[in-house]
C-alpha cells in the first residue's frame, strides 16, 4: 500500500490513532450533541436552538468541539468547568458515577446527571455506583435509559447491508477464505485459543499483532480494515468478551465489507439476531465441534450458490447504494422490513433499529429531556434506578478446541 512515498505496513495502517477512529465512530453521527427544553412557535417561525449545557466529568470522550448540534433545534454547549454551575444542565461522566452533592451543591436549578461506557462490564469499572446517576447509557439496548448508547449508526448499517458486496464472489481470496485483524491476544473469553484451533484446520490470515500470520495483501489500493475484509469470503468479528448486547465496530465493519461475519454469541451473550438479519452470519456456537464448522465453511467457500444463501438479502432487491444512500432513515427501514421480511426478522427490527435513534448520546439525552413531561422524567429516573450488571463469571464463555457446546 502506497501513501505518498512511504509504504505501510497494512496493519501499522489500520491501528493507526486507533482511539480517535473510535471515537470519531461513536461521536460522529448524524446529529451531534446539544441539549435544550421545548422551543416551538405557534406563529410557525423558525426559532433559535434550545441549548443544554453539558459538564464533562470525566475528560474521556470529551468531543473536541465546544458545542454540537443535534435535530431539531437542539444544541449542547460541552464544557469542563463548573465555575458557574447554575448554567449546567447535564453533568455526564465515564464508567463512574459520583454522588451529585459532589458536583450539584448549592445548585438552584434542575439538573440531570448522566454515565455512559462503550466497554464491555469485564473491562470496564465503576458499574455499582450507577444508581447515583440519573441516566444510564451503554450498549444494552434494553437496559439502557433513555437510549441505549452502540457502535451502529442504523442508517448506514441499513445500507451497508442492503448494498451489493463491494467485491464479488469471484474476485474474493482463494488460498485463504477467512481473515482476522485482532492485536488482543488475552481475551476474557479467550478466543484466540479458538482462532488457533481453527487455524490448524482451515487457511486463515491474521493481519493484526495476535496470531499474525499476513503482514500485507497484495492490493495496491488497500486503505482501511473494511477494504481488507472485503477480499475475503469470511472475517472473524469475535468480540473479546461475551455481554448481553456487547457487539461493536468488528461487526460495523465487516457488514460494510459485505464479506459474511463469523460471530460467537451463545445464551444470547450477544444475541446477533438483534443486530443482523437470519441467514447472515455464522454463529460458531451453532455447530456441534470446530470439525463440523470448518466443514461448512469450505463448503461455503467452495460453492457460489451456497454462499448467496448468505447475502441473499443484497439480491432481493433493485436499489443501488447510491439510491438507499438518498432515502430518509424511516424510508430506509420500510424498505429494509420488505427487503428483508419484517415477521421473518422481528428481533432485528425491534432491537437495533427500533432502538438505536443513530443520534450521539447527549442528543439524545436532550432530545428526551426536552419533550418528556418533568413529572414523567421523575417517575421514569426512579423506574430505572439501577446499578450497571457486574461481570461475573457468567460472561467467561470458553472455547474448548474439541466441542463447541
Amino acid at each position: 500500500m502506497q501513501i505518498g512515498m512511504k509504504r505501510l505496513n497494512f496493519v501499522d495502517l489500520v491501528h493507526l490513532n486507533n482511539r480517535t477512529k473510535l471515537a470519531k465512530l461513536i461521536t460522529i453521527e448524524p446529529h451531534d450533541v446539544h441539549i435544550g427544553r421545548q422551543n416551538s412557535s405557534t406563529s410557525g417561525k423558525i426559532l433559535s436552538p434550545v441549548r443544554f449545557v453539558a459538564y464533562d466529568g470525566g475528560g474521556f470522550g470529551t468531543i473536541d468541539q465546544p458545542l454540537v448540534n443535534c435535530s431539531n433545534n437542539l444544541e449542547v454547549k460541552i464544557t469542563d468547568t463548573i465555575e458557574d454551575i447554575n448554567s449546567i444542565d447535564i453533568f455526564y461522566f465515564h464508567m463512574n458515577a459520583p454522588e451529585k452533592i459532589k458536583y450539584a451543591k448549592g445548585s438552584k436549578k434542575r439538573q440531570s446527571f448522566m454515565v455512559y461506557t462503550m466497554e464491555s462490564e469485564v473491562h470496564s469499572f465503576g458499574g455499582e455506583s450507577w444508581s447515583n446517576a440519573d441516566f444510564r447509557m451503554w450498549y444494552n439496548l434494553d437496559l439502557s435509559f433513555p437510549e441505549p448508547a452502540t457502535y451502529f449508526n442504523v442508517k448506514t448499517h441499513l445500507i451497508d447491508l442492503l448494498s451489493s458486496p463491494k467485491v464479488e464472489f469471484e474476485q474474493k481470496e482463494t488460498q485463504s477464505p477467512i481473515v482476522w485483524v485482532v492485536s488482543n491476544c488475552a481475551a476474557f473469553n479467550g478466543r484466540e485459543k479458538f482462532i488457533e484451533t481453527l487455524m490448524n484446520k482451515i487457511s486463515l490470515d491474521s493481519y493484526g499483532g495476535c496470531l499474525k500470520n499476513k503482514f500485507s495483501h497484495p492490493s495496491e489500493h488497500m486503505k482501511g480494515n473494511i477494504e481488507l475484509y472485503s477480499y475475503y469470503k469470511f472475517v472473524v468479528a469475535i468480540e473479546n468478551s461475551n455481554c448481553e448486547d456487547y457487539v461493536t465496530e468488528k461487526l460495523v465493519h465487516v457488514v460494510a465489507s459485505g464479506s459474511i461475519p463469523i460471530v460467537a454469541g451463545k445464551n444470547n451473550k450477544p444475541n446477533y439476531l438483534k443486530f443482523l438479519p437470519k441467514n447472515s452470519f455464522i454463529n460458531i456456537y451453532d455447530y456441534k465441534s470446530v470439525d463440523d464448522l470448518v466443514k461448512h465453511l469450505k463448503k461455503i467457500e467452495s460453492d457460489k450458490s451456497e454462499y448467496e444463501k448468505y447475502i441473499w438479502f443484497k439480491r432481493s432487491h433493485n436499489f443501488t447504494r447510491e439510491t438507499l444512500a438518498q432515502m430518509s432513515r424511516e424510508k430506509l427501514i420500510e424498505t429494509a422490513k420488505k427487503a428483508l421480511g419484517y415477521e421473518e426478522n422481528k428481533q432485528f427490527f425491534h432491537g437495533l433499529v427500533s432502538k438505536e435513534k443513530s443520534e450521539n448520546k447527549l442528543c439524545k439525552l436532550a432530545r428526551y429531556l426536552r419533550d418528556t413531561p418533568s413529572e414523567k422524567i421523575d417517575l421514569e429516573i426512579e423506574k430505572n434506578r439501577i446499578n450497571r450488571p457486574a461481570a461475573s463469571e457468567q460472561y467467561r464463555v470458553t472455547f474448548n478446541t474439541q466441542s463447541l457446546n
